[in-house]
Order: structure tokens, then sequence, then C-alpha cells
């Protein structure tokens, strides 16, 4: 885990989304058979946006997830199309865990 030291500020789809600094992340944690094709520095702006969208639960996990592949799509340091929505993929197939044990620090048990 990393914590931010400062506060992160970025835009996608029009929207725009502010992470603070103090937040800790993982940057983008996906499955490690999705490790070998995608390189980290290529998603982690995705995966700091979409651990705090997790956390805060006031989205659809479905939405955190696009916000995530628009993202990782966009960018200097940006993944390719096909690194993307692979990733995207892992992350729809294993991020219900996550998703999950947030909901249950939030009081929102499944």
């Amino acid at each position: 885990m990393r914590v931010l030291n400062r506060d992160f500020h970025i835009s996608v789809d029009g929207q725009g989304f502010t992470v603070p600094k103090g937040f800790r992340t993982d940057f983008s944690s996906y499955p490690w058979f999705c490790r070998v094709m995608v390189r980290f520095d290529r998603v982690d702006v995705a995966g700091v946006v979409h651990d705090r969208l997790y956390y805060e639960g006031k989205t659809t996990r479905a939405y955190a997830d696009r916000i995530w592949r628009m993202t990782a799509l966009n960018g200097a340091h940006s993944a390719n199309f096909v690194q993307a929505w692979l990733s995207w993929l892992g992350l729809r197939i294993g991020g219900w865990i996550a998703w999950r044990a947030h909901a249950k620090r939030r009081g929102n048990v499944y």
C-alpha cells in the first residue's frame, strides 16, 4: 500500500474525480495472469481513482470499473486497447472481492 502525499485530480469522460492527500492505495491490483501482459505503470493512475471509488461506494461497481478502463486508455502513459480491456476483464472477474470487503467496512453487508 502507498499513501498519496498530495491531492490527485483527474477528469474522465467529462467528470472530475479527486482523491485526497493521505488516501491509501495499492494502485492497480489485478490477477497475476494479466500482469504478464500489462505493465503497472500503464494503469497505476486508473488504480488510484478506482480504489477511491470502491472505498467510497457512492457509485456502482460497474461504473467504477468503467472509469478504471477509460482512465487506463487515456493519458501520456496509457495502456493500449488490448491491455486495458484484458485488465478490465480481470477486474470484472475478481473485483467483487474488494468491492464486497469495502461494503462490509461501510456496513452495507450483502
